[in-house]
Parts: structure tokens; C-alpha cells; sequence
């Protein structure tokens, strides 16, 4: 689990000031980024594991499957059910 506050602390900055220049210099949220990070890893794991859906969820920082559904589904436009089951298919 990472969040914006938990980066900001970390180096000392305080989190409306880091994603505002975060955001300035890539153009896109740190928030958004950190997201598309943690579907990204999941989204791999779901092609190179064996591990199952819902600890792939708690390994990427979520305890609700339900709500890593719902946004690994916003971000790939499939459920990481379907992901998985498509991946071996292959």
C-alpha cells in the first residue's frame, strides 16, 4: 500500500505541493499514476503467477477484491478474472 501523504512524508514534502509539481512535470495525477502503477504490477503478476486473484489484490495494496475489480475493470476494460482466464487460454 503506497499513498500520495505516504510518498510526501517520505521525502518531506507536504502532499498538495508534491502532486501539484508531480502533476505539472508529467501532466498526469500522482494519484492516477500510482493507480496505474498497481494495475499495471497486478496485470502482470495475473500473467506470470500462479498466485490467485485476491492475493494479487492484498500483494498490490488492496484488501477489498471488490474494489481492485472494479478498478483493474476501469483500466483494462475486463475484469481480472477474464484477464487471467484469457492469458491461459493462449
Amino acid at each position: 500500500k503506497i499513498t500520495v501523504k505516504e510518498l510526501a512524508d517520505y521525502i518531506g514534502l507536504n502532499s498538495k505541493y508534491l502532486s501539484t509539481i508531480y502533476h505539472e512535470v508529467t501532466g498526469v495525477s500522482l494519484k492516477q499514476n500510482i493507480l496505474n502503477f498497481k494495475m499495471f504490477k497486478a496485470s502482470s503478476m495475473l500473467r506470470t503467477t500462479s498466485l490467485s486473484i485476491t492475493e494479487i489484490a492484498n500483494s498490490v495494496g488492496y484488501d477489498n477484491i471488490y474494489q481492485f475489480s472494479n478498478f483493474f475493470k476501469k483500466t483494462y476494460g475486463k475484469s481480472p478474472t477474464l484477464h487471467k482466464k484469457k492469458l491461459t487460454e493462449n
